[in-house]
């Protein structure tokens, strides 16, 4: 993981998606990678084929993230304004947003970081033994 002014850079290249889920009883999205990090969404996200900034981007359905397991990490970003984006090898772009009431995110890697967003605030925890 790299820190850099405005965000963090999660060092997720390459890892394979082991699954994607959504919640049963409330709007819960989770992504869960072969490394055992994990990626989960209360409230909404977006999906969309190359950057959400691209011309032309339009929303697609959970059924389409069903289609990155087994792809890999092509970059995972998390920014201290609380967004996410994890962009997949498919060319398929996961962003969150979680400043709207109800919404959080959370990102945890299992001995190296917790972290979580909600309202615009977000923390990182910095596991192991090279935490400061």
């Amino acid at each position: 993981m790299e820190e850099l002014e405005d965000r963090w850079i999660l060092g997720l290249r390459g890892i394979a998606v082991a699954a994607v889920s959504r919640g049963a009883e409330r709007p819960e999205l989770v992504v869960s990678l072969a490394d055992g990090t994990e990626i989960r969404v209360l409230g909404s996200w977006l999906l969309t084929q190359g950057a959400t900034s691209a011309p032309g981007a339009t929303p697609l359905p959970f059924e389409e993230l069903e289609n990155v397991v087994g792809s890999a990490v092509a970059s995972a970003v998390l920014f201290k304004t609380g967004n996410v984006r994890v962009v997949f090898r498919t060319g398929l772009h996961l962003t969150v947003r979680p400043q709207g009431p109800g919404n959080e995110a959370h990102v945890r890697k299992a001995g190296t970081f917790e972290w979580s967003s909600r309202d615009g605030v977000c923390v990182m925890k910095v596991l192991g033994s090279s935490a400061p």
